[in-house]
């Protein structure tokens, strides 16, 4: 798990994202994957989580993600 994480955030990374944003914008390429509200613990992981909504992944960055998570 930690080879994967640490793989997620390589790409989080190069895209100059946080990894809780690259995950977040990963679930809503995924098809049927209704809204995706995370909790969050103070103002600053609450505006971070709000961003994470409007990055778009290019195919590149989905099938990056896609082959680190499958299981």
């Amino acid at each position: 798990n930690m080879a994967k994480l640490n793989a997620l955030a390589s790409i989080s990374s190069e895209m100059g994202i946080e990894l809780s944003q690259l995950v977040m914008a990963y679930m809503l390429t995924m098809k049927g994957m209704g809204p995706v509200i995370p909790s969050s613990s103070s103002v600053k992981q609450l505006e971070s989580n709000a961003a994470a909504g409007k990055i778009v992944l290019n195919e590149e960055q989905i099938t990056k993600v896609k082959s680190i998570v499958k299981y």
